[in-house]
């Protein structure tokens, strides 16, 4: 083997494997947060018409 691909050989070094999960970590994070919003943002609203009107016991849309 070349000297020079022999030392570079030696100078590599495995990436752990928590490298890569941390790189996932705020591409899942905002997409958690964005479904959240998306499916909660209906009850906010009929949620707090219903507070300003003083319409009771209706959970709806």
């Amino acid at each position: 083997m070349n000297p020079t691909l022999r030392l570079a050989y030696n100078k590599l070094r495995p990436t752990p494997i928590y490298v890569y999960y941390g790189r996932r970590v705020l591409p899942v994070a905002g997409w958690f947060s964005g479904m959240i919003i998306m499916l909660g943002w209906p009850f906010v609203w009929s949620s707090t018409s219903n507070k300003l009107h003083n319409v009771p016991n209706i959970n709806g849309l």
